[in-house]
């Protein structure tokens, strides 16, 4: 019997031993192939919210950083309408990374004219004019612009209409040499709305997007679309286009300093269109009512 039981202990430290080493083998083993492949399973992107989540969420410099310098370019453009009164954005955006980590966002709009916004040596640099600049530390723009936080808009626009759109896999592109997986849009008929969704609904959205197997992100977006926004007795139309998408320079990214001047007018940043077209409308109404 005793026997028995210190064959047991034996066995079992054998096994354990053995264990071990394997779990050693492991650790050493180089980790070369993580490094090229994504933490989350890109197989399941277009059925896992989570999925979709991470892929969206995973900053442009990440994505940068793999190709080395890069030019990332994109242009958004927003109608909205609602009978009488209609309003037009359109903005174009040139984010450039070096490898020190610096960047140069450009951005004109029908409202803004333009911001000339620049990261250098870990300062954030603002001109309205492309000449004068001075020292911003704005939330937004910092946000848009800080190391390791820089996002595209189309990764800012999936994040927020994700569970409207469905992505359907269309095979896979290749550009520059590297395959990226393909999905065209589509809407989803079975979006389930929060309380807070429930005055808008995506109608239409048609294009693809471009996901790099690697990094896991989102490199490329074409998509165009209509948003209906419904509150109480006012309806309102927004048509988008969104062109993303990320490009080698063509020579070397170089970063200066520029002088600092002083200090415009703070920028008016709009944050509900919705409410200034009614703005618009009330006076509007106010106007014929005097007349």
């Amino acid at each position: 019997m005793r026997f028995c039981v210190r064959l047991t202990i034996l066995l079992i430290a054998i096994i354990a031993i053995a264990d071990c080493r394997c779990s050693s083998k492991k650790e050493t083993q180089p980790a070369q192939d993580k490094s090229d492949k994504p933490t989350f399973d890109l197989t399941k992107f277009e059925s896992d919210p989570e999925v979709q989540k991470m892929v969206f969420e995973t900053r442009f410099s990440e994505i940068a950083r793999r190709f080395g310098d890069a030019v990332f370019e994109q242009t958004y453009s927003l109608e909205i309408s609602s009978g009488r009164q209609s309003i037009e954005l359109t903005s174009k955006n040139l984010i450039e990374q070096a490898r020190s980590g610096d960047y140069h966002i450009r951005v004109t709009n029908s409202a803004d004219k333009l911001m000339d916004i620049l990261y250098i040596d870990k300062k954030l640099y603002m001109s309205m004019d492309g000449k004068s600049y001075f020292v911003h530390s704005d939330d937004l723009i910092e946000a848009r612009a800080k190391r390791e936080e820089v996002y595209s808009q189309a990764n800012t626009f999936l994040k927020t209409y994700a569970h409207f759109i469905k992505f359907v896999p269309d095979g896979e592109d290749e550009v520059d040499g590297v395959r990226f997986l393909r999905y065209k849009t589509t809407v989803n008929p079975d979006t389930k709305k929060s309380e807070s969704e429930k005055s808008y609904s995506l109608t239409r959205i048609d294009g693809h997007i471009l996901i790099d197997k690697r990094s896991g992100g989102l490199v490329a977006a074409e998509l165009k679309g209509e948003i209906k926004y419904e509150k109480e007795n006012r309806q309102a139309i927004s048509k988008f286009a969104l062109h993303s998408g990320i490009k080698r320079p063509a020579t070397s990214l170089v970063f200066k300093v520029p002088e600092v001047g002083a200090e415009p007018k703070k920028l008016r940043i709009e944050k509900d269109l919705l409410n200034r077209l009614e703005r618009m409308e009330e006076k509007v109404d106010r106007e014929e009512e005097e007349e």
